[in-house]
């Protein structure tokens, strides 16, 4: 009888480690699965605001040359973020 149940909690200990492990993976791909969704969100919010003045920056210049040039193809003109989201929402 006691050999009986020590062969029945050898393989519940058994399982239990199987099961545990199962779940420290789980775990481990979730955190994981999250860091993926969350440290390019952080970046963006880092550089993105950086890179879009550079670009406004830029298509200000341009803009002002075919100006210059008598170039006319009515292109709006961008001061800085605001007014590029404005254009856009209206």
């Amino acid at each position: 009888m006691e050999e009986e149940i020590l062969v029945r909690l050898s393989k519940i200990e058994e399982q239990n480690r199987k099961i545990q492990k199962h779940l420290w993976w789980a775990n481990f791909f979730a955190v994981l699965r999250t860091l993926f969704v969350v440290i390019p969100l952080i970046l963006g919010i880092i550089y993105l605001p950086s890179i879009i003045k550079g670009l406004l920056e830029k298509y200000n210049e341009i803009t002002s040359q075919m100006k210059l040039e008598n170039v006319n193809l009515n292109l709006p003109q961008f001061n800085n973020l605001q007014d590029l989201f404005n254009k856009n929402t209206q």
